[in-house]
């Protein structure tokens, strides 16, 4: 079975004027998935840049793909480092920000049916990390 190339290995080959064309074609190549695709998505340095314990300033095109790519019906997990105050902090900009997860630090719901557990580690299709390759750089 051949298997599906990722979006940034797509975008490795694709030479595109703007950075805003390449996010496009990035979250145009997501509404391709299947169904129960899952996109985790870092905190700090991803969708607002670094400042631990504060919260850094706000990432808008990181932001604006989010939630595009949410609108297209992707599952779209929290994954973050982030505990406690700290995490409810994160979650509650987030939602000031129209950001409202599936899951936050879990799997979600479809993936615990699935797979009739949840493990510790964070089942994803694909991540979106400032530590991670970034097919864009919009980090």
């Amino acid at each position: 079975m051949k298997q599906r190339a990722s979006i940034a290995g797509i975008l490795d080959n694709v030479r595109i004027g703007s950075s805003g064309e390449m996010q496009d074609l990035m979250i145009r190549g997501l509404a391709s998935r299947p169904r129960g695709y899952v996109l985790a998505v870092d905190f700090d340095g991803t969708l607002c840049e670094n400042g631990f314990p504060s919260i850094g300033a706000a990432k808008d095109c990181v932001i604006r793909a989010v939630r595009r790519v949410q609108a297209l019906g992707v599952t779209v997990v929290l994954w973050t480092c982030r505990e406690g105050q700290h995490l409810m902090a994160a979650v509650g900009w987030c939602s000031d920000r129209g950001l409202v997860f599936d899951a936050v630090n879990e799997n979600p719901e479809h993936r615990k049916q699935l797979y009739r557990n949840d493990p510790r580690k964070l089942g994803y299709d694909e991540l979106w990390d400032d530590l991670a390759r970034t097919p864009m750089g919009w980090w």
